[in-house]
């Protein structure tokens, strides 16, 4: 397949088209092997977070302050803590699971979250989206 070429001996056209044959496969081949594709980096929501915004699309919320705190940990629990205006907080625990983007939970008495989420982030800013029809949109920042 290649041929050496010995001082004196002239390169003929064909020497000289296989050469370049070669080349070409080598540098293909070179090429395909560098495009790896690289797997979208896995999203990390494990920390503290806390509610920033709540775009509803449904119901109104009225005046009342919503504060609601939401940890993620690494064991895959959570633990959440809500409070309307002034009243008291509402402590909830559970389980959590993501796959890719689509966030789903369950509470410790064993029944699921109402919904699941569709989940963005960038930098320290966390966006749940309900799969829900007609459900409100929240935005955490991390703590």
């Amino acid at each position: 397949f290649i041929q050496v070429v010995q001082p004196g001996m002239a390169l003929n056209n064909e020497m000289i088209m296989r050469r370049l044959h070669i080349l070409i496969l080598i540098l293909s081949a070179m090429l395909m092997m560098g495009c790896k594709k690289e797997k979208p980096a896995k999203l990390n929501i494990t920390g503290t977070w806390e509610l920033m915004d709540i775009t509803t699309k449904a119901a109104q919320i009225g005046e009342e302050t919503v504060e609601v705190v939401i940890t993620f940990n690494a064991d895959k629990t959570f633990s959440l803590s809500q409070m309307l205006g002034q009243g008291r907080p509402v402590e909830y625990s559970g389980t959590w699971s993501l796959e890719g983007t689509k966030l789903s939970g369950k509470y410790s008495d064993g029944k699921t979250w109402g919904t699941t989420y569709q989940v963005a982030l960038k930098g320290t800013v966390l966006t749940m989206t309900p799969e829900k029809e007609g459900a409100e949109s929240y935005v955490y920042h991390k703590k």
